[in-house]
């Protein structure tokens, strides 16, 4: 049977191990292994200083590591998928029902005495359930601060729980804007559904490229 020998390391900080170099005969391996000790103990400080070991493995074994490492990338791969036409559409159903909220609501000028420092006034939210994207929802909401510009508009994507993701949600607050008639013109404005998308889609990316 052939053996190799593998020089790892572990980044104390981050808490992950990296391979250094792969060898086959321990002679080569374990100079590199003194190398890279070396190197750390002039550039980290101790109680963050990385650490090296000497593996000995088959190949059969550095095959089957492989293997897994290429099953957790598809699986990561699958789970962080999104069709970009369909959150566009998505985005521009989600800002036209929430438009309409908006235009029918009626803001209680009691509230500028009566709410704390933040209150929701109206949310508009879309679920999706067929599993064909790596989110199960986005939401749109028109908050109100005691602030001289008090409406608020805040964007929330929830991302799905998978075997390699353990889902969550995202925000974003789009701006803050003196009256409703204001937050009505952002609405309307030919920009918006294009900066919530954009919004939207770099938040997902940003999300799973970690």
């Amino acid at each position: 049977m052939k053996y190799y020998y593998e020089v790892w390391g572990t980044d104390t900080f981050a808490g992950e191990d990296y391979l250094c170099g792969t060898f086959t005969s321990p002679e080569e391996a374990n100079l590199l292994c003194r190398n890279q000790q070396y190197k750390v103990a002039k550039t980290q400080d101790e109680g963050l200083r990385d650490t090296f070991w000497v593996s000995k493995v088959t190949e059969e074994e550095i095959k089957e590591r492989e293997q897994r490492k290429e099953q957790i990338a598809q699986q990561r791969m699958s789970e962080s998928s999104f069709d970009l036409s369909r959150l566009e559409l998505r985005v521009k159903e989600l800002l036209s029902q929430f438009n309409e909220a908006v235009k029918n609501f009626e803001f209680d000028e009691g509230l500028k005495q009566r709410t704390p420092k933040l209150y929701l006034l109206t949310q508009h939210e879309l679920t999706y359930n067929d599993g064909g994207d790596c989110y199960n929802m986005l939401r749109i909401e028109l908050k109100y601060y005691r602030s001289a510009t008090p409406f608020g508009i805040q964007g929330t994507i929830s991302f799905n729980k998978g075997a390699e993701y353990g889902g969550g949600n995202g925000t974003k607050f789009f701006g803050t804007y003196r009256t409703i008639n204001d937050v009505i013109e952002w609405l309307n404005d030919d920009s918006t559904a294009q900066n919530v998308y954009d919004f939207y889609r770099n938040l997902i990316v940003s999300f799973y490229d970690k």
